[in-house]
Formats: C-alpha cells, structure tokens, sequence
C-alpha cells in the first residue's frame, strides 16, 4: 500500500486517486504549525532584538534597524564597473547616517569593497580589484560575500545569535544572506552545495548549536541549493577574536578535514562556505584548501557580515 489511502486493483496497481498518507500528514502539521506561530505572536508579540521595540510577524528586527544595517554585496550591474581599470575595487552606495541610523533617502557617499575578501574601505584601495592582504596572501577561495557590515545593529545580533542562545535568529540573518546571494561573484558558476563552517564537537556541545549550520539550512531551500556537511573540525582551536591575521592562520593548521565517505559529493563541483562573520578570512581560507585539495572544482564563501 506504501502510505496510500485506497486499495490495490487487481494488477497489484496503485490507485491513481486519493492521496499518500505521508503528504496529508505533512499538509496537517504546517497549518498546525501556521497556526500555533500566529497564536505565540498574538500571546508574546514579537519584539526587536537589537532595540527591543516591536518588530514585525514573522520577524525579529524592526525596520529602524533594518535600515541601520550596512550592506556589503554587490549589484549584478556593479560588478563590471568595479572590475574596470578606472575603479580600484567594488563600490557600493550607502546612505548618510545620523546619530547611528541610517536616514531614507538617496545614496550620498561610497563604500569600496575588495573583489575578492569583501574588505571594506571608506575611500579607494590603493590596489586594482583586490586588497593588499589578498594579493600578498592569495587566499584559496575565490571570493567572499558578506552581507551587511559588522557594526551597531549587525554586530547586537550576530553576538545575540553566537554567545546568548539566539538559535531563532537564524531566519532573519539567512534573509539578508538571500539577498547577498545576488552578488553575482556567487552567480557565476552556478553553486552546487553550501558546506557549513564546522564547530568543533566539545564547542558545539557547549553552545548547543552550529551556528554556520543552522544559518545554511535556513538558506538552503531559499537558493534551492543542498547543504553538504563535507568538513570537521578536528582540533579545537579555541576563540580567535583577540588574534591578528597571521595568529590565526598558524593556528588553524591542521584544524580542519574531509569527513569520511563525503569526498565524492563535492568532488568536481563549485561549492560555498557559510559562516556567521568573516574577519580576516582566515577560517575561510583554511576550510577551502581543504575542499580543493578534495576535489571541490572551485570554492566561494557567503557570511551574514565582515568585519
């Protein structure tokens, strides 16, 4: 019968009508669950996690900080420009802030973003296309996508999001991540799979949660993309928000491998990292050498912000 409501015919047929038992059980339990949200927001309305104000169904951020929150990704249509001899890295227009918040209006000043790692400058780099720490280090990803800039409201919520059990804000930063996901350094080729940045286990069971996991699986059926848990971190290198660029690329030496029986997924195929922050790339870098060297035909990365 497998699942079906009905009986078999006499040729040991399915019956065409009716529907499998599997998909009525799933068309029940999302409006149950459809249900049960609506019922939580009307008994505890949801509210802003950077401002506490009220925030919008469905969303944890109210749209002042909304607006407040820097984004980093280019457009399709800057791409070419920024790329040209005459503009020394990707621009990006933001608008003129006031006391911290950003203010409607049209764009005033431009943001200058390196190609390649996504570093923001408040005026020209002084090389074409990349900074000077990815033509001097020649990082092995290909480009770095980050979608808001790391300060004020962005920063509230990613610490909210790591350090103080803010798993639900997963669906929130995975949208601003949707829309980075328009870059078209992540376009083109097509990705194949999104590999989260690992935790190592006794990190992870401390927390509770991989953050970069839960932020891929809640963009992976935005972008129609599989999320691959192809790495593992085997060595717990501790906490490198203290540590300079250099610190950090000898200490994750040898922190990160192919997980057993993963390799042939991902061999041959354009790939993207997700993490939360990229700082100076050196986690990023780390995690696609290891993929290349598996095989992977090329690796991108996408973070909710840079620092």
């Amino acid at each position: 019968m497998e699942g079906y409501y009905g009986r078999a015919n006499t040729t040991g047929e399915r019956w065409k009508l009716g529907v499998p038992l599997g998909k009525r059980m799933n068309a029940f339990w999302h409006s149950f669950e459809g249900l049960f949200k609506r019922l939580g927001c009307l008994l505890y309305p949801p509210h802003c996690a950077a401002c506490q104000q009220e925030a919008p169904l469905g969303t944890h951020l109210c749209m002042a900080c909304q607006k407040e929150a820097q984004s980093l990704s280019l457009l399709p249509q800057e791409i070419g420009e920024a790329s040209s001899p005459t503009n020394s890295v990707g621009t990006l227009l933001h608008g003129t802030t006031c006391g911290g918040r950003a203010r409607d209006g049209p764009p005033t000043s431009r943001l200058f973003v390196c190609l390649q790692c996504s570093r923001p400058f408040d005026g020209a780099a002084p090389l074409p296309g990349r900074c000077p720490d990815c033509q001097s280090r020649n990082p092995a990803f290909t480009s770095a996508v980050a979608a808001k800039r790391t300060s004020g409201v962005v920063r509230e919520l990613i610490h909210c999001f790591k350090y103080e059990g803010g798993w639900y804000l997963a669906p929130t930063l995975a949208g601003w991540m949707e829309k980075a996901w328009k870059d078209p350094r992540l376009a083109d080729p097509p990705p194949g799979a999104l590999i989260p940045v690992p935790l190592h286990r006794w990190k992870e069971f401390r927390r509770g949660y991989n953050q970069s996991l839960l932020l891929a699986r809640a963009l992976a059926p935005r972008c129609r993309i599989p999320v691959v848990e192809a790495l593992e971190r085997v060595r717990d290198t501790g906490t490198q928000t203290r540590l300079h660029r250099s610190e950090r690329m000898r200490n994750l030496r040898g922190a990160f491998r192919i997980r057993p029986r993963v390799e042939s997924r991902i061999r041959g195929i354009h790939v993207v990292l997700v993490d939360d922050v990229l700082t100076t790339g050196a986690t990023l870098d780390a995690c696609a050498s290891v993929l290349k060297r598996a095989g992977a035909e090329s690796v991108r990365a996408l973070a909710v912000a840079r620092g």
